[in-house]
């Protein structure tokens, strides 16, 4: 397989991701929610099996408390996915350096701030600084892990079996 193919098909997650998170940013504020709270009504209902037949009042509170601790979490969720998914392409192109890491993580982070300049523009929605450190300290963490995982694939190659 060609250097350009091996490229354009490890390049192909990463950009679904991107569509992905642009597709969940342009939902306005009260969709989001409801995304956000259909989410946490099945994660509560799989822990919690009486969960369903509580009151609607208090199914609804326990939703609310969880809201911004879910919110968030899947910010940094889905980019360390991102960040993951980008050091693949730029490591199959200049391999798996420092340099590979940070660019990789630096384009995360750009497409972070991105992201939030088109929240801006979505009804209900905000662009908050917060967030994108949230973005990109999961950016980090999803680099840092396949780079991570690929230090450790080396190391093991180098081994001589006994």
């Amino acid at each position: 397989m060609n250097k350009s193919l091996k490229f354009c098909l490890a390049l192909l997650p990463a950009l679904l991701c991107c569509v992905l998170i642009f597709c969940l940013s342009a939902q306005t504020a009260p969709e989001s929610s409801n995304t956000s709270s259909r989410f946490i009504k099945w994660i509560l209902t799989v822990f919690d099996p009486d969960f369903s037949e509580s009151p609607a009042a208090e199914q609804t509170k326990n939703i609310q408390s969880l809201s911004t601790l879910t919110r968030k979490c899947a910010h940094g969720a889905i980019y360390f996915l991102l960040g993951a998914l980008v050091m693949i392409p730029v490591a199959v192109r200049i391999r798996f350096t420092p340099y590979s890491a940070a660019f990789a993580w630096l384009f995360s982070v750009l497409y972070a701030v991105s992201d939030e300049i088109h929240q801006y523009f979505v009804a209900g929605r905000s662009c908050e600084l917060r967030d994108i450190c949230i973005d990109a300290a999961g950016a980090l963490c999803g680099v840092l892990f396949v780079y991570l995982i690929h230090a450790l694939y080396r190391r093991r190659q180098k081994t001589p079996s006994p």
